[in-house]
């Protein structure tokens, strides 16, 4: 089993390493329940096929396939950057934050039913906003940023 240490010299030993903080716990779990509902989008469409293809939409089923299974993967990466606190984690979230606010504004304005976002637009709009002031509202807390600065190194 290799030997985990902190990179920096006068760290503590791993056992001691900070305590992840709530509003990073917070930020885990928010990411998570964005990747299951991806992972399920992509099994859904998967198994769903024959269904899918007799409705009249003109969304292709590769292109939900494929989506669900990148946004999964990207959230999977990020979700076990945040809890161990690595230092990416950070940056990758506050880019994935403002790719998956573009590609869900864009596929909801263009790709689906543009008319069914007419109805419910400020609410996705305040919803949208609320996510992203909790995470760089969370990133930007000082235990927030010292528990993702850490890096580990194996040896």
């Amino acid at each position: 089993m290799p030997n985990i240490k902190p990179s920096t010299p006068h760290s503590s030993p791993p056992t001691t390493l900070s305590k992840r903080p709530f509003s990073v716990t917070i930020l885990v779990i928010t990411v998570l329940i964005f990747t299951s509902l991806n992972a399920l989008r992509m099994i859904t469409a998967f198994r769903s096929q024959a269904f899918l293809a007799e409705l009249p939409y003109a969304i292709p089923i590769g292109y939900l396939i494929i989506t669900g299974a990148l946004w999964t993967l990207i959230g999977l990466a990020l979700v076990s950057g945040l809890f161990l606190g690595l230092r990416w984690s950070s940056t990758l979230l506050k880019w994935v934050t403002g790719l998956y606010t573009v590609y869900y504004w864009v596929e909801h304005l263009f790709v689906t039913e543009p008319g069914t976002l007419v109805t419910r637009w400020p609410f996705t709009l305040g919803l949208n906003l609320a996510l992203m002031i909790l995470v760089f509202g969370v990133l930007s807390r000082p235990n927030s940023r010292e528990f993702l600065a850490r890096r580990i190194i194996v040896e």
